[in-house]
C-alpha cells in the first residue's frame, strides 16, 4: 500500500515537472524572441555581423534594424553597402529572405525567398580599374586563409521578388554612346521581377522568370517578359519566351553563343545567334536601341521562323512574314553588313512573295533618318497585285532580282 501511494506521488511530481518545464519553456522561447526583437540586440548583432563583412571585403556594411521572424526569416531594413570607394553598391529600404540552409565555410547557400523593395544596385567599374565594385567584393568574400582553396559560391532561391528596383551597370573606361543601349553603360529603373529557381553554379545563372519589367536609360521599355533563362561563359539561352514592348511581341527561343563575355563588346560580330520565332511581331523602333544603323525605319514586321548567326551576317530560314498592309513572304533571307555596312546587302531565295505598290513605295532607304523611300515606276501602280519567285541580291536601295513576276497584266521572267 505504501509503495503504491509512492508511485502515485512521483507521477505527480513528474506531471507538475513537466508542467512547469513546458512553462518554463514556453516563457523562453518569448523572452528569447522578445530579447531578439530589441532594438540593443539587433544592432548589436548587426554591428558585428557588419563589422566582420566590412572589414573582410574592404567595404562598408550598416543595417539599420533587424526583424527575425522565428525561425529562418530575416527582414533587413536600410541594408546599405558602401564600395571600396565608398559610394552605394547596393541599397535597399526592405530586404527580405529566408533560409533553408547555409554553409559559410563551402559558400553554399539554400534560401526559399529573396525580396528586394525600393532597393538600388550600382554595379560601377572605376576609371583605371579592370575590375568592377561588385566583382572586387566577391572576390573578398570569398576568400579563405589558405589561397589554394579559392571558393565558388553556390547559391539556389526557390523565390525571388523585386519591387521598385533601380540597376545601374557602369564602366567608366569607355566612353559613353550618343544613343541606343549601351552594354558598358546600362541604367535599368522601376525593374519589377516575380522569378522561381534561381541557381548560381560553377560561373552559370539559372531562373525561371514569370515576370520581369523596366525601362532603360535609352528610353527602351519592357512592358513584361516570360520564360527560362540561362547564362554560362559561353551562351545564353532564353527558352519559352514571351517578350512584350509597346510596339513589339515576341514568342519563341532565343540563344546566344560567344567566346566569353567580352564579345558581346564587339555585339555585331562576336555574338552568335541561334534562334527560333513563333508568330511574332518585331518594331524596328525596339530594335534600333540595339542596331543604331536601323534609326528612323520606323517599320513592324509580322514573321515566324529560324534566324541565326552573329547580326552581321544573318540567316533566316524557312521564314514567313507580313510587312506593310498586304505583303507576304516565304523564303529565305541573308543579311551582310547589317548593323556594320551604311549598306548593308541582302540575299534572298523567295518561295512566294505577294506584294503591291502600296506597301513597296512605303519601304524607306538607309540611311533612314532621311526618310527617302523606294520610288515605284509609274507601270506598278497599274498591275495591282503582284507576286515573285525567285532571287533578290544587293542593298535595299538598288538590288536585282532574277525570277518570275506575275502580275494582272501578264508574266516577265528576269
Amino acid at each position: 500500500m505504501q509503495l503504491e501511494s509512492n508511485k502515485n506521488g512521483l507521477k505527480q511530481f513528474l506531471r507538475k515537472l513537466l508542467k512547469w518545464f513546458a512553462i518554463f519553456l514556453l516563457l523562453f522561447l518569448i523572452v528569447g524572441y522578445a530579447v531578439f526583437k530589441s532594438s540593443y540586440v539587433q544592432t548589436l548583432i548587426c554591428s558585428k555581423v557588419g563589422d566582420y563583412l566590412s572589414k573582410k571585403t574592404e567595404t562598408t556594411i550598416t543595417i539599420e534594424e533587424v526583424d527575425f521572424r522565428p525561425f529562418d526569416t530575416f527582414v533587413f531594413k536600410n541594408f546599405l553597402i558602401l564600395d571600396h570607394k565608398s559610394d552605394t553598391m547596393l541599397f535597399s529600404t526592405n530586404f527580405s529572405f529566408e533560409i533553408n540552409s547555409y554553409d559559410f565555410k563551402e559558400l553554399n547557400f539554400d534560401l526559399d525567398m529573396v525580396e528586394l523593395r525600393e532597393a538600388l544596385v550600382n554595379i560601377k567599374t572605376y576609371k583605371g580599374e579592370k575590375q568592377s565594385n561588385f566583382l572586387r567584393f566577391i572576390d573578398k568574400l570569398k576568400k579563405s586563409k589558405r589561397p589554394k582553396n579559392k571558393l565558388t559560391p553556390e547559391i539556389h532561391i526557390n523565390k525571388v521578388e523585386f519591387e521598385q528596383l533601380r540597376c545601374i551597370i557602369w564602366n567608366e573606361n569607355i566612353t559613353l554612346k550618343d544613343n541606343g543601349l549601351d552594354f558598358n553603360h546600362l541604367d535599368f529603373r522601376n525593374v519589377e521581377l516575380e522569378a522561381s529557381d534561381f541557381t548560381y553554379k560553377n560561373k552559370s545563372v539559372e531562373l525561371k522568370t514569370n515576370l520581369l519589367a523596366f525601362k532603360e536609360l535609352s528610353g527602351f521599355k519592357l512592358l513584361g517578359m516570360s520564360g527560362e533563362f540561362l547564362m554560362n561563359e559561353k551562351k545564353a539561352l532564353l527558352n519559352y519566351l514571351e517578350f512584350e514592348t509597346d510596339e513589339t511581341d515576341i514568342n519563341g527561343r532565343i540563344q546566344l553563343n560567344y567566346e566569353s563575355y567580352n564579345s558581346f563588346r564587339n555585339f555585331f560580330n562576336e555574338v552568335v545567334l541561334d534562334t527560333y520565332f513563333e508568330e511574332t511581331k518585331i518594331s524596328s523602333n525596339d530594335i534600333a536601341y540595339f542596331v543604331n544603323t536601323l534609326e528612323g525605319l520606323n517599320q513592324s514586321i509580322t514573321f515566324e521562323g529560324a534566324i541565326n548567326g552573329p547580326i552581321c551576317n544573318l540567316n533566316a530560314k524557312s521564314l514567313k512574314f507580313s510587312y506593310g498592309e498586304r505583303t507576304h513572304f516565304d523564303g529565305e533571307i541573308k543579311f551582310d553588313g547589317l548593323g556594320v555596312k551604311t549598306k548593308p546587302e541582302i540575299n534572298a531565295k523567295i518561295s512566294n512573295l505577294v506584294t503591291f505598290e502600296s506597301d513597296i513605295k512605303n519601304i524607306p532607304l538607309p540611311p533612314f533618318k532621311s526618310g527617302k523611300k523606294v520610288k515605284t515606276p509609274r507601270w506598278m501602280r497599274k498591275v495591282g497585285k503582284m507576286e515573285f519567285k525567285g532571287d533578290f541580291v544587293g542593298p535595299a536601295s538598288n538590288f536585282e532580282a532574277m525570277g518570275i513576276l506575275k502580275t494582272n497584266a501578264g508574266s516577265i521572267k528576269s
